[in-house]
Order: structure tokens, then C-alpha cells, then sequence
């Protein structure tokens, strides 16, 4: 979901070690505040991190003055509930269609697919040859200046 927004990996760790630290360093410090029982897992308490606080918020901020991707407060809510540490409390893709915090009744909503715009199948054109692009039929104000009125044209 945040990838979508983002356009690009959220978390992208060179190795296992690298990933599990770029997910402490965006969701902060795992502890039994965040992760019920955490303590009781049998790796927990060979994991040692500084006391850090999520910086989810500031990743995918709400408001953006440069053009950044932003995501509502009801958005927000969501991907916390899709990257929550505590797999009790983590929510499934089915919980996040049915979607009881709001984000999929916000504007803009979905459109109908007939609705959607289509574009010609980049597979179409033969290997090797360029596909031509042509501009739309022009029927404004722009038409009265075709190449076919003469009182235009350079050749005169």
C-alpha cells in the first residue's frame, strides 16, 4: 500500500540483518507496548535496539507543500493496522477491504471500468518498427487553421 503511494520500496534492506533494521528505524523499537508478548519469543531477547519511536508519520506525511505523496489520517490508520509488529493485531488483506477505519470511502472514489481511459496494446506494433502516435482528431478553434487553408500557408 505505502509502495503504491511512494512509487517506490518502503523498506529495502540489502540483507535480513539490514531489513529487520529498516523496519525498526521506520515502525520503531518492538517492545510488549507495540507486540503483546513480544518478550516471550524466543529470539527477543537476543535483539537489542535503541528505544526508537515510529517515524511512519513523516515517511508519508499528511500535508505536502513540495509534491510529495501525502495519505489522509484514515490512510494513515491503515497502513499502521498493515504494518503492525503484533500479527494479533495486524491487519488481513480481507480486514483492510472491509476496511472499518474509512480510507476506501474517502474521495476520490473508485470509478466504474467503462469509466476507466484505455490505451492501445504497446504488443501490437512488430518488433523493430516504431509505433506511431497520433494526436486527436482536432475539432475546435485550432481546425480553421489546417494546412489545407491556403491564406496560411508559407508557400505563397
Amino acid at each position: 500500500f505505502a509502495e503504491l503511494l511512494l512509487q517506490k520500496p518502503l523498506m529495502q534492506g540489502k540483507n535480513e540483518q539490514d531489513q529487520r533494521d529498516k523496519i525498526v528505524e521506520l515502525l520503531g523499537t518492538p517492545d510488549e507496548d507495540n507486540w503483546p508478548n513480544f518478550n516471550l519469543l524466543s529470539g527477543a531477547k537476543h535483539v537489542r535496539y535503541k528505544k526508537k519511536q515510529s517515524v511512519l508519520r513523516e515517511k508519508i506525511p499528511l500535508y505536502s507543500y513540495t509534491g510529495d505523496p501525502t495519505l489522509s489520517d484514515r490512510g494513515y490508520e491503515l497502513l499502521k493496522g498493515l504494518l503492525s509488529y503484533s500479527p494479533k493485531q495486524r491487519l488481513s488483506a480481507r480486514e483492510s477491504l472491509l476496511d472499518e477505519i474509512g480510507y476506501f470511502d474517502e474521495a476520490p472514489k473508485e470509478c466504474k471500468p467503462e469509466h476507466m481511459p484505455t490505451y492501445p496494446s504497446s504488443h501490437e506494433v512488430p518488433k523493430g518498427q516504431k509505433k506511431r502516435v497520433r494526436s486527436p482528431v482536432d475539432t475546435g478553434a485550432a481546425a480553421a487553421f489546417d494546412d489545407d487553408d491556403k491564406r496560411f500557408s508559407r508557400d505563397q
